[in-house]
């Protein structure tokens, strides 16, 4: 998300978005980190942003998928996703512009390939046929 402009893609595939540092933070407490961790957020976030030298709304993927258009883009994410919730990926499709965006039933945050299977590759190749200049092979002789 933070490539904007600058980025020369003919287009792109985004798995498990969070839409801020935040949110991402708070999910994880009771979960990767121990429920007592809650209490040091605010020296977390301070320390992210010193290191930084950012805002932590600064780095927001959500704020920046905008600068990917026009571009195409694919969102995918998990239903089962604590992380990078599937409600999310509308806000997205709409801050982009107009992105693609599917969720893989039964996947969390990390075996989105493993568990969507065929259908995350169908769904792959879909895009990306639809999206990239076709490969012209010369014939064999």
């Amino acid at each position: 998300c933070f490539a904007g402009a600058e980025a020369d893609f003919d287009a792109l595939v985004m798995e498990s978005l969070y839409p801020n540092l935040a949110r991402a933070f708070d999910c994880r407490v009771g979960q990767v980190f121990p429920e007592w961790f809650r209490y040091f957020r605010r020296g977390v976030i301070w320390f992210i942003e010193h290191r930084l030298r950012l805002r932590i709304e600064e780095v927001a993927p959500l704020s920046h998928i905008s600068r990917l258009s026009p571009r195409p883009v694919l969102l995918l994410t998990g239903s089962e996703d604590p992380y990078a919730p599937a409600e999310s990926l509308d806000e997205f499709a709409s801050a982009h512009g107009g992105a693609e965006h599917a969720v893989i039933f039964g996947a969390s945050h990390y075996d989105l390939f493993d568990v969507g299977g065929q259908i995350y590759q169908d769904l792959l190749h879909s895009f990306l046929d639809a999206h990239l200049c076709p490969v012209h092979l010369a014939p064999v002789a």
